[in-house]
């Protein structure tokens, strides 16, 4: 009975040791400044805006950056790809490494509850549609076709965080996307709006998170990363370390 104590006692304090860095990861908020670069959009369609704040035309794709360093928090070195979520504000082809963006959940955005659990579901869905890569790429089978869902995504995105009404329709919101400015657009609204009916307030799968890149003075940004899973390596090794206690603790009862 002693040494089952003790073994209970042993497996909870390490499964709480273990869990100290989740939770540290989990409640941290702000990862500290970015040293990136913005090269412009691509994959990504010209899209004119109709909303109550003004009419203009923008581009819909992916936002494609360099990070010079490693992180901070999630943010992978190298090649970045995002998405805007904040259309009042403008971002130029430079280098920002004075602060100017920082690395931030997504509650540390002006984003809503709402509005941020309607973008999770969203990226979760793409993601395991295929749509979204492990890299937060958007993809297709052509240049055609990713060119289109890169666009459908970044409006699916722009109709989350900017429409006021209790359902999404990108065609005749209050902000919604003209789809007379040209001919492609009617088959790119039809999409997002097929995409966003599909919501329905849960995460059955979710395999992916959402980070801002955050700036007072420039475009917020969102970026796609999969859900951490435990290393296969690290559970193989609680399962020896489990089964050792296990064997240990048995023999000794049996003496």
């Amino acid at each position: 009975m002693y040494y089952r104590f003790v073994f209970r006692g042993i497996l909870f304090s390490a499964l709480c040791i273990s869990s100290l860095g989740l939770c540290s990861s989990a409640s941290a908020t702000n990862f500290g400044d970015a040293d990136v670069s913005f090269h412009g959009v691509n994959p990504r369609q010209s899209v004119r805006v109709i909303s109550p704040a003004g009419n203009f035309t923008t581009s819909a794709g992916d936002f494609n950056w360099t990070n010079h360093g490693v992180g901070p928090g999630p943010l992978p070195a190298g090649s970045v790809v995002t998405h805007c979520i904040e259309l009042d504000q403008s971002v130029g082809r430079r280098r920002y490494d004075n602060g100017e963006y920082q690395v931030v959940t997504m509650d540390e955005t002006s984003l809503s509850t709402m509005q941020i659990a309607s973008l999770h579901e969203l990226a979760d869905d793409l993601y395991h549609a295929g749509i979204i890569s492990s890299t937060g790429r958007v993809q297709g089978a052509d240049s055609a076709a990713k060119n289109m869902n890169a666009a459908a995504f970044q409006m699916a995105v722009w109709e989350i965080v900017n429409e006021t009404a209790a359902s999404w329709n990108v065609i005749t919101d209050a902000f919604r996307f003209d789809v007379n400015w040209s001919d492609y657009d009617s088959t790119l609204a039809d999409k997002v709006n097929k995409w966003l009916s599909a919501l329905n307030g849960k995460r059955e799968k979710p395999s992916v998170e959402l980070y801002a890149l955050a700036s007072a003075r420039k475009q917020d940004q969102m970026f796609v990363r999969p859900t951490p899973i435990p290393e296969p390596s690290s559970i193989l090794g609680w399962l020896v370390i489990v089964g050792g206690l296990t064997a240990y603790c048995r023999r000794r009862r049996s003496r």
